[in-house]
């Protein structure tokens, strides 16, 4: 379930991508489907904001034992970090610890939807499906990508977002306002689904980006799962 965390965490991490550069707030809802949904709609997100700076980006992830076991994820072009407030703790992504969990995508296979397109805040989306291997799991994924934005490209310490490659793997130039992937478990599946909400273009502060005063440094790894 870790790993899980970990590897929903670098999805999040930057959701979107585009054609006119965007920077601001973008708000998302997770929605699940399937089997184990119940199970996946304790420990995951019901939503997160994400924050996109000139040459910065956060997360915030809402509700669940996700937001209980960070709050906050930060890249900048020199580190990445979670805080936590439940723990007052900041929590570093080290080289070797990203190295061993980084997920590595295989036998991708991105198709173009020809004729179908859906309305997501006022801009149409082109449909995209996705085939891969990941994590020792075969994955299939629906993208709904709109032209009209970019997101910034960021100098960070690792490939912090599936989405991203995938994009640039099929050398399309936009943003997804939804995701939906199929992620199997043990004896069963379900869908996750993010969905964009809000995209607000006002400047992002500083503070959003910076590691509360008084909290204590710790790796990444050593973060404690919820119920653990």
């Amino acid at each position: 379930m870790k790993h899980l965390c970990y590897f929903l965490c670098l999805i999040a991490l930057s959701f979107t991508q585009a054609q006119q550069t965007f920077y601001g707030t973008q708000e998302i809802t997770y929605h699940y489907e399937g089997e184990s949904a119940e199970m996946m709609a304790q420990y995951m997100p019901k939503g997160m904001t994400s924050y996109y700076g000139k040459d910065k980006s956060a997360v915030d992830f809402n509700g669940a034992a996700m937001e209980a076991m960070m709050n906050r994820v930060v890249t900048t072009p020199t580190e990445s970090f979670a805080i936590s407030h439940n723990n007052k703790a900041v929590y570093t992504m080290d080289n070797d610890f990203v190295e061993q969990n980084q997920p590595k995508m295989e036998n991708v296979q991105v198709e173009k939807v020809e004729g179908e397109t859906k309305e997501i805040l006022g801009l149409t989306c082109d449909k995209y499906t996705v085939s891969m291997s990941q994590m020792g799991m075969e994955m299939k994924m629906v993208m709904w990508v709109s032209t009209k934005y970019s997101m910034p490209e960021y100098k960070v310490t690792f490939n912090q977002d599936a989405s991203m490659e995938l994009l640039k793997q099929a050398n399309i130039n936009g943003i997804v306002l939804r995701l939906e992937s199929e992620i199997p478990l043990p004896g069963a599946s379900v869908t996750m689904i993010m969905e964009t909400t809000k995209l607000d273009p006002s400047p992002v502060a500083d503070s959003v980006f910076e590691k509360p005063e008084g909290y204590a440094l710790k790796n990444f790894a050593d973060m404690p799962m919820p119920g653990y």
